[in-house]
């Protein structure tokens, strides 16, 4: 605890204070010793040593200990009050009266004389060594005198056996000082504080920060600047810009901000000159260095978590090949949608590209700088759904990860989640779903607390809600909330100018090179635009690299699946059991169910199995 010390003129003034400051105060910060005259800096110097940092002192005592010492010392002054209510008790003695006060005392005898009727001579001292040598001269003088002063003057008085009246202070007094030094010394520690947090700012800064003065001279010159610069801040303090750096001199003139790029020792920078102004008074510059390089690797690093993450959205409207006008109307629409804040719901049959859409509604919205996350609500149970939805506590549940998880609502706070297959989602979760969306907060599976969100929500589904509503499989209110804004993506055989320029962009991103309509075969053509294209967008991709792959070929039914469903094979009525038919014929079903544009879910149903089944034949390759 900092501790405040006073130097007591004599101990019964010391005992009457202490007594006077517990009656009135807390007094555990209060240190009170008398004054050693003749070891008054040492005295000083161990109570600094116990924690003072403020001395409170009077007369003589302070004006040594202010000049010695580097911490605050506060003057207990004598009032007039104190001065006259000691000559008043020196009146009654019938002597000459040398009053002996301090310089800086205020003290107008004029104005009192009539008033006292007392013969008085006002002696001024300015230190203790002061004291001494007055007091010498006035013991020399006649004898019917007496002395009035503090606590030095009447030691010294009774050495050479003079009567003294000793100038004492009101206690209460010393109560106002005593606060208004608390007060200091707490302004002093917010002061402190202030200084040294912005020199933990500055010194771990990640730019270089350098403050001139009006005249150039270098005042400030933190650890970065140091680095990029190639100087050491002990090196270039108090010295002007213009005889350390030359080069960049000319910023020490500028009364704008400004901001440039520089090569300099070698290194590509980047100098923001900001002006230093107070009351329209240019005070100043302060100019901000980062190094390009710095800036560019950082950025490097920040995308390569965010694309580890999955948190990064890559396709723009850009990269839309649009020919016709159903997908002109729809992307019109979807860029006015953008621009707001509104839940969108995307319709489009599997493989038109739903996701790409998404991820370019979240690039041309003022989110984009912000996380992207996705996921495809078909492809987990409701449980692992939940759990990576919303996220869980350490405990929350058997094999739950130390330390708990984020949820993807929270990990998109900020930006957009992209709910893909959303018709998938059970009941239970789509009830958790409205809350999240109503509320604009989300907590934790395992919590007690609730987190703030912001995030825009795009949903996709590949199913008519409305029927899934209408048959009680899906919550109205979860619909009319999640369709504000709908957008529907037509399948490819309804787009058939489209083909040709979709098949060739295909082509040159994967041969490398631009291609001509006019070097595919005319068959070839006329087979994509006859094409019924269950698998859209996506299998026309798979189609453009089977023909780069194989080249030149004479029979182009090649191109497509090699086994064609029988048509009473995708009856929707009809119920397969995996289990008596071989291991060949199941995968070349399943192939081909995905080849015709069937949602997982539908895949699932009609083969009689579970979502989770088919995913584990599909992740391993068999149809075990």
């Amino acid at each position: 605890m900092d501790k405040i010390a006073f130097i007591a003129p004599t101990e019964e003034y010391k005992v009457e204070l202490i007594q006077y400051m517990q009656n009135h105060n807390d007094t555990e910060d209060l240190i009170i010793e008398v004054l050693d005259p003749n070891g008054l800096f040492e005295q000083a110097d161990r109570l600094i040593e116990e924690g003072a940092k403020a001395f409170i002192a009077r007369g003589g005592t302070y004006y040594d200990l202010n000049q010695y010492l580097s911490i605050p010392v506060i003057p207990f002054s004598i009032t007039t009050e104190d001065i006259l209510s000691a000559l008043n008790q020196a009146k009654a003695l019938n002597k000459k009266v040398y009053l002996v006060i301090e310089e800086h005392v205020t003290f107008d005898y004029e104005e009192w004389r009539d008033l006292l009727a007392i013969d008085i001579h006002v002696v001024r001292i300015q230190n203790i060594p002061d004291i001494k040598n007055k007091i010498e001269k006035i013991a020399m003088l006649e004898e019917n005198i007496v002395l009035v002063g503090g606590a030095y003057t009447i030691e010294l008085g009774a050495k050479h056996q003079l009567p003294c009246v000793f100038i004492g202070n009101k206690l209460s007094f010393f109560l106002d000082t005593y606060n208004q030094v608390k007060t200091l010394l707490l302004e002093s520690m917010k002061r402190q504080k202030r200084v040294k947090v912005l020199e933990m700012v500055l010194a771990n800064m990640a730019d270089g920060v350098v403050s001139l003065s009006t005249n150039g001279t270098i005042e400030l010159f933190n650890k970065k600047a140091e680095k990029h610069l190639g100087k050491r801040a002990s090196d270039v303090i108090n010295r002007s810009i213009h005889d350390v750096f030359p080069k960049i001199s000319h910023i020490a003139n500028l009364e704008n901000s400004s901001e440039e790029i520089m090569t300099y020792n070698k290194k590509s920078l980047t100098l923001r000159v900001l002006p230093i102004s107070v009351d329209n008074t240019h005070l100043g510059n302060i100019c901000t260095i980062r190094d390009i390089t710095e800036i560019q690797e950082y950025e490097k690093r920040l995308r390569f978590k965010l694309n580890k993450k999955g948190l990064l959205a890559k396709h723009t409207f850009d990269e839309m090949i649009i020919v016709d006008h159903k997908m002109t109307l729809m992307i019109d629409y979807a860029k006015r949608a953008a621009a707001t804040n509104s839940t969108i719901l995307i319709y489009g049959e599997s493989g038109t590209g739903k996701e790409l859409l998404a991820q370019s509604i979240h690039n041309c919205s003022q989110r984009k700088s912000s996380p992207f996350v996705a996921i495809n609500c078909a492809a987990l149970s409701e449980s692992l759904l939940e759990s990576e939805l919303f996220g869980y506590e350490e405990g929350a549940f058997t094999g739950a990860r130390k330390g708990g998880k984020v949820g993807l609502f929270e990990l998109a706070h900020g930006g957009t989640i992209f709910l893909d297959e959303i018709n998938s989602v059970t009941r239970n979760l789509q009830t958790k779903l409205l809350r999240i969306i109503e509320e604009k907060e989300v907590m934790r599976i395992g919590s007690d607390h609730i987190i703030p969100l912001d995030v825009r929500i795009i949903a996709a589904t590949n199913e008519d809600l409305i029927k899934q509503v209408a048959d009680q499989q899906f919550r109205g209110d979860l619909f009319f909330r999640l369709s504000v804004i709908e957008l529907s993506i037509p399948p490819l055989r309804e787009r058939k100018d489209a083909i040709m320029p979709l098949f060739m962009s295909f082509l040159e991103t994967l041969i490398g090179f631009e291609v001509s309509k006019d070097e595919i075969p005319q068959e070839l053509q006329k087979w994509l635009l006859t094409h019924p294209w269950h698998g859209n967008v996506r299998e026309l991709r798979n189609i453009a690299e089977r023909y780069v792959v194989l080249g030149n070929i004479e029979d182009i039914t090649h191109l497509a699946p090699h086994h064609k469903p029988e048509p009473d094979l995708l009856d929707e009525n009809l119920q397969l059991n995996l289990k008596e038919i071989s291991h060949a014929v199941e995968g070349i079903i399943i192939d081909n169910l995905l080849n015709q544009g069937r949602t997982k879910k539908e895949i699932a149903n009609l083969l009689g199995i579970s979502r989770t089944a088919l995913y584990q034949k599909l992740n391993r390759g068999d149809t075990e």
